[in-house]
């Protein structure tokens, strides 16, 4: 697992500190130094907003008499509500969509599990993914939207003087009057025609791209892809579609609708499946991929769910 900040590292031993029980006036003359730091300040701030939200439901004896350990065990803990395992390294859920470092001041935002319809000035309509993000930017000039983070369904309302323009940091979607899903992973960006026709930009690349077709954009170029195979609304009916994928491609794509900690050990991340699962039932779906997977799945606390192979 790939370290966490620095900042955030020493803010969890700060808070294993304070509760240990021996915190002295010398400790927090130390602790207000290092508070004085601005990048430590908002670790420390940003531990605590996230741990008060996180362990609000925890009351089981057990949550409590894990956070009242001393050293070691209770570290552990902060270190498993702060990481999260996946494919390849560690993504933390201090940057990730919907947390408090995660596209801040989005104007429009769906929770964890929540799939979320807007209805724009202009009569278009939109479908947002769970812990998904999009702006807004409508004028007499021009229609604009920018997705920052997940998944968005889209129908544009006609407007021959204001063609809908979709932007994503990997480029645009040039939109008339039609539908399409436009979805953010990692470095790319994958668009989906369902209606109509659009143009797709990336760098000085530029690509049209039908209904019934899809295309990537990334490091600055658009290509088309190979027709894919289920359902890409299938999201949107609260279905998990995979043909023959990694755990950890799954893994993914459950953790907007899973309410608590989901990590993968690298080894059962590569482990290939191919199903539909449930979306709103997660819990479901990952007592299937047990099922089928030679895998175990733990669960800690009600929260904290760890996949590793059996």
């Amino acid at each position: 697992m790939n370290a966490l900040p620095a900042a955030v590292e020493q803010a969890m031993e700060w808070h294993s500190r304070q509760r240990s029980g021996t915190f002295g006036a010398e400790e927090r003359r130390d602790f207000e130094r290092w508070l004085s730091d601005k990048a430590n300040r908002e670790a420390w701030e940003t531990l605590q907003q996230r741990l008060g939200r996180m362990l609000a439901p925890l009351q089981q004896p057990g949550a409590r008499q894990a956070l009242g350990a001393a050293g070691q065990q209770r570290r552990a803990l902060l270190r498993g509500a702060l990481a999260v395992g996946g494919l390849g390294g560690s993504a933390y859920l201090l940057t990730r969509a919907g947390w408090p470092l995660g596209g801040l001041g989005a104007d429009v935002a769906s929770g964890t599990g929540e799939r979320r319809p807007v209805t724009l000035a202009d009569g278009s309509q939109v479908l947002l993914d769970a812990q998904s993000q999009f702006d807004i930017d409508f004028s007499a000039r021009g229609r604009r939207l920018r997705l920052r983070q997940g998944r968005m369904l889209v129908q544009a309302a006609a407007d021959h003087d204001r063609p809908l323009f979709i932007d994503c940091r990997q480029g645009r979607i040039e939109l008339g009057a039609g539908r399409c899903v436009l979805g953010l992973e990692n470095d790319e960006a994958t668009l989906w025609m369902l209606e109509g026709r659009a143009q797709a930009l990336a760098g000085a690349s530029a690509l049209a791209v039908h209904a019934g077709q899809a295309a990537r954009l990334e490091a600055g170029i658009a290509t088309l892809l190979p027709r894919p195979l289920g359902d890409p609304l299938a999201w949107s009916h609260g279905q998990l579609e995979a043909y023959d994928r990694t755990l950890g491609w799954v893994i993914e794509r459950l953790r907007p609708y899973h309410h608590g900690i989901l990590q993968v050990t690298e080894r059962a991340s590569a482990l290939r499946i191919s199903g539909v699962f449930s979306l709103d039932h997660s819990d479901q779906a990952l007592t299937a991929l047990g099922e089928i997977l030679p895998i175990r799945v733990e669960r800690y606390l009600g929260y904290w769910t760890r996949i590793a192979t059996a």
